[in-house]
């Protein structure tokens, strides 16, 4: 087996969005029989199942859960995305008659499937590959993120519901409600009735309570807003009211700045951001600090220079510094509760590459156990550093330090050089310059000797591991891998040459309602047809008759492009197969004329389904092709013969039922057709357009690899692109740091 074949582009694009694969194995569920090649999904099936089973449990709890309790909750968004990844690839071979992958629910049915040639088993093997490697990806992350979820986030939940369902704290919360509401009463209505008021705030305080029934965090809230409204009862002429309101603020501030008691802070941030019009939140408490700061005794706050919070009014440390939390770092905060990316730590170091001792790397990491590579800093500090060893190592310069180890660049007033043509160093070489005296052992000839690299220099005799090679990616190679696989077919399927074959065959009165665009997507050939402005014609078409009236240039397209579409793949059976077609028929805001229009068929139509968006929705072909649209029929309509309607909706419905059956009709006897044809109704007033207009999305599934397999194609290419990603995957992809030895040539 050739490892390094690429899978279809179909299942790469889904693929490179949920795991880089770079392995080459066998998956543990293929095997080879005695006469014939088996594929055996009983493991697979087990695994699928498996999987399923945790991501059920994972998306309960975090259901449950929630967020901000728990930080192992932010992995579940990124595990569902791999999640729906594997199950559109395990999906992808269940798309036609052959459905080497039977596929419920993203759970593989058990079964043997055989293949006679072992061509048709190799790629199998292949296409296999990335399934195999992301199953166990998710496999692993599932197990171990489920653990961690019942672990931590449950227990914690659990622990959070405790402490807000306690009764005590129940009424605390009552309490602080009714304490902002007086707190928040204009200067009228709060000294009316400050009796009132004050035989209340008086009952809060006595409520309180002490003991572990009762959250400290709650406490404290009912406190400082009791000791403002006191505050304010006093005329705000009362220092010590308004000190001790600045302390349970502080405090208050502290507890959310140390994560402490998060439970009740998001809760409270909850209820009150949709119950009280106010939203009791870390802001809010830091307000209310900053304003009983004015008139504290003694103001609180980070007394910490080097926090990203330091108060330079403060006069008592309150413990909310967010800072560095290292002892080590020159800017240490003792009193630091929390420490972010954008408080990050500064260490003394030696940077300056100048230098004999150069602290970096592993070395910083010895030195400094806390130091946080992409958040903490490396301070240039000279006494870190040992000898200073570098100056111009030049002895044609003025300033030639004969004891430097390394070049600074601080050379000058040089004269002499290589002045030997033959030499990759040739002073003359690019240009004439200041060196006029020649010096033969300032000569050499070691440069990058591969022709493939960009930095091939042809005077080079020794090649030096100096090589850069072309800047280029994983996908970027394997994008050129597929675009070589599908070389020869492209010649002669190319996109825009089948789009100008096609409507050299169309009437100019189709030709004039119509905008055809055929689109290259991976291994499939999509067509987008919009009909717009589509008058009401008379005539009829086939055994389809409406009234008197009828919509000619639609069905004329349908037929002349089912018939293109055939010739060019040389089988009707091959374009049936692979043939899905999403089809929206709108209605406008326009009554239909006079008395209605009378549906004249000779049978009914028995409760055909479809789908009614509403008013707004965007119908495009972009948006019905991406898979923007719900094509789920949630309605049905059962049209009689002689009988009159004017509804706009069901004036739709019949347009797009008539295109439907007329692809039916000529692709008769492919059962499986029908049920791939999904027809749509748009209540469109708000568009207002004069004329109707029908959006088509066909798309022939795997068109292009199966005119890929029927021609030869130039292995030489393919070849060569495969040995270049070996080479990278072995010595790593190119980037500015990178040099090597030899490059592969990727390029023609």
């Amino acid at each position: 087996m050739n490892c390094n074949k690429t899978p279809s582009l179909l299942l790469y694009l889904i693929f490179v969005l949920a795991i880089t694969f770079n392995s080459c194995k066998l998956p543990a569920f293929l095997m080879k029989g005695k006469k014939t090649y088996e594929f055996d999904t009983a493991e697979l099936h087990k695994q699928t199942q498996r999987i399923g089973a945790r991501m059920t449990s994972i998306d309960s709890i975090a259901q449950v859960v929630g967020t901000g309790i728990c930080d192992d909750i932010n992995m579940v968004d990124t595990l569902q995305e791999q999640y729906s990844a594997l199950c559109n690839m395990l999906q992808a071979y269940n798309f036609d008659d052959k459905s080497l992958l039977e596929v419920a629910n993203c759970v593989v049915k058990e079964k043997t499937i055989e293949f006679s040639t072992p061509p048709k088993y190799d790629w199998f093997q292949e296409e296999m590959l990335p399934v195999d490697s992301l199953l166990n990806l998710i496999d692993n992350n599932s197990k171990k993120l489920l653990k961690r979820l019942k672990r931590d986030c449950l227990k914690r939940y659990e622990t959070c519901r405790t402490i807000i369902k306690n009764r005590k704290n129940q009424e605390l919360i009552k309490d602080i409600k009714e304490l902002v509401a007086i707190k928040n009463l204009s200067d009228d209505e709060f000294f009316k009735d400050s009796t009132s008021i004050s035989k209340k705030v008086r009952k809060y305080r006595a409520g309180i309570g002490d003991g572990e029934r009762y959250s400290p965090f709650y406490q404290s809230m009912v406190r400082a807003l009791a000791e403002d409204v006191h505050y304010r009862l006093a005329h705000e002429e009362n220092q010590q009211r308004c000190n001790r309101a600045h302390i349970r603020w502080a405090d208050l501030e502290k507890f959310y700045i140390s994560e402490e008691h998060i439970c009740e802070a998001i809760y409270i941030a909850d209820k009150s951001a949709r119950k009280w019009d106010i939203t009791i939140d870390s802001q809010w408490v830091s307000t209310q600090k900053e304003i009983s700061k004015n008139c504290a005794l003694k103001p609180r706050g980070c007394m910490c220079a080097y926090a990203i919070n330091y108060d330079a009014d403060a006069e008592l440390e309150n413990g909310t510094c967010i800072g560095c939390m290292d002892p080590l770092a020159l800017n240490y905060c003792p009193k630091a509760n929390r420490q972010t990316n954008a408080a990050p730590c500064k260490y003394a170091a030696c940077t300056n590459g100048c230098f004999e001792e150069e602290l970096s790397g592993s070395a910083i990491q010895r030195m400094y156990p806390l130091f946080k590579k992409g958040r903490d800093e490396l301070v240039q500090t000279d006494s870190m550093c040992i000898t200073n060893r570098c100056g111009c190592t030049n002895p044609c310069a003025s300033n030639y330090d004969s004891t430097a180890t390394k070049d600074d660049g601080t050379c000058s007033g040089v004269v002499c050089g290589c002045l030997d043509s033959t030499a990759v160093n040739y002073a003359w070489r690019n240009g004439k310059n200041s060196i006029t005296k020649h010096d033969s052992t300032l000569c050499h000839w070691n440069g990058c000797t591969n022709r493939c690299a960009k930095n091939y220099d042809e005077k080079a005799r020794n090649n030096d591991g100096s090589c850069i090679c072309e800047t280029i990616t994983a996908i970027e190679l394997d994008r050129m891998i597929t675009e070589a696989r599908f070389g020869a077919a492209d010649r002669k399927y190319d996109a825009k040459l089948l789009e100008s074959e096609f409507k050299s065959l169309l009437s100019r009165s189709i030709k004039k309602y119509s905008d055809i665009d055929f689109n290259r997507i991976g291994a499939d050939l999509v067509i987008d047809v919009l009909m717009s402005e589509m008058k009401i014609q008379s005539g009829s078409v086939g055994n389809f008759e409406l009234g008197v009236y009828q919509f000619r240039p639609i069905i004329e397209m349908v037929d002349i492009l089912i018939e293109f579409l055939i010739a060019k793949s040389k089988e009707e059976e091959l374009v049936s197969n692979m043939m899905s077609v999403k089809l929206v028929g709108e209605a406008d805001g326009h009554p239909i004329r006079g008395e209605g229009i009378e549906f004249k068929n000779t049978a009914s139509v028995m409760e055909e389904g479809f789908h009614l968006f509403p008013n707004g929705t965007n119908t495009s072909i972009g948006n019905i092709r991406n898979g923007g649209l719900d094509f789920t029929p949630n309605n049905t309509r059962t049209l009689h013969p002689n009988q009159r309607f004017n509804e706009n909706e069901t004036l739709a419905f019949l347009r797009a039922y008539m295109v439907k059956q007329q692809i039916v009709t000529i692709l008769s006897g492919y059962a499986d057709l029908e049920n791939k044809i999904l027809v749509g109704a748009m209540a469109n007033t708000a568009k207002g357009r004069k004329y109707r207009k029908v959006t088509m999305s066909f798309t022939l599934v795997g068109f292009y690899k199966e005119m890929e397999e029927r021609m030869e194609v130039d292995n030489t290419e393919i070849a060569r692109l495969k040995e270049a990603k070996l080479f990278f995957e072995n010595n790593g992809y190119p980037d500015a740091t990178i040099t090597y030895e030899t490059c592969p040539c990727i390029e023609k």
